[in-house]
């Protein structure tokens, strides 16, 4: 086969469009949450109060925590007043809401400034 000549010159390639503006998202963080919750179970209590963008669920020591993305600070919001401080069935821990600190998820890259 023909191999090509290399050009000297370097290939401008464009730079990366920005990423697309993702919807703001906002979390909301979950900690003492029962230790033997799944993560449907969780999903399924945190699906009650708006679209999930994302959400995760970790093992903290002696209880599961984790955070939750919604589309909305509305869904968020209310996620936060219905679950904070809430009691679960045979667990003696009350649990912990609160919405990220800044409010907004991780959803977008890294700032370049």
């Amino acid at each position: 086969g023909q191999e090509r000549k290399r050009s000297r010159t370097p290939v401008r390639r464009p730079s990366p469009p920005p990423a697309p503006p993702r919807d703001r998202t906002w979390r909301v963080m979950l900690s003492q949450l029962p230790r033997d919750m799944e993560e449907d179970e969780f999903k399924d209590i945190a699906a009650q109060y708006g679209s999930i963008i994302a959400q995760e669920l970790h093992r903290e020591g002696a209880y599961k925590a984790g955070w939750v993305e919604y589309k909305t600070k509305a869904e968020a919001d209310e996620a936060v007043a219905a679950l904070d401080n809430r009691r679960m069935v045979d667990w003696s821990m009350r649990l912990q809401a609160y919405i990220y600190p800044g409010g907004q998820g991780m959803g977008g890259g890294v700032s370049t400034k």
